[in-house]
């Protein structure tokens, strides 16, 4: 079984918190928070964000390694909102996508 994420749902979880994430540590580097709990905050959104990413990428037919590009510092974002237009791949109506059976 693959871990595939649509754009719709990709858009309505990972988006907000890799947002959330962002927000939070932009806070923390203005000086605004300093506390240590909205560090393991942005930590847990960006772990989130992390995971919908990689999904995300599994649905277009990339590899999930793909995903670590969301922590660059510009070029994050830009991939993160991408991600939510992209149109995923058609499903593997065989269900040996990514198994040994199927070469890959």
């Amino acid at each position: 079984m693959s871990f595939r994420l649509r754009r719709l749902p990709y858009a309505m979880t990972a988006l907000p918190a890799l947002i959330g994430a962002f927000v939070i540590a932009g806070l923390i580097q203005m000086g605004e928070v300093t506390s240590a709990w909205a560090g393991l905050a942005s930590l847990a959104l960006l772990a989130g964000a992390f995971a919908g990413a990689a999904a995300r990428f599994r649905d277009i037919g990339r590899s999930p390694w793909w995903a670590l590009v969301i922590l660059a510092p510009v070029i994050g974002p830009m991939t993160a909102l991408v991600l939510a237009f992209w149109p995923g791949k058609p499903e593997d109506p065989t269900g040996t996508e990514g198994s040994a059976a199927s070469g890959g």
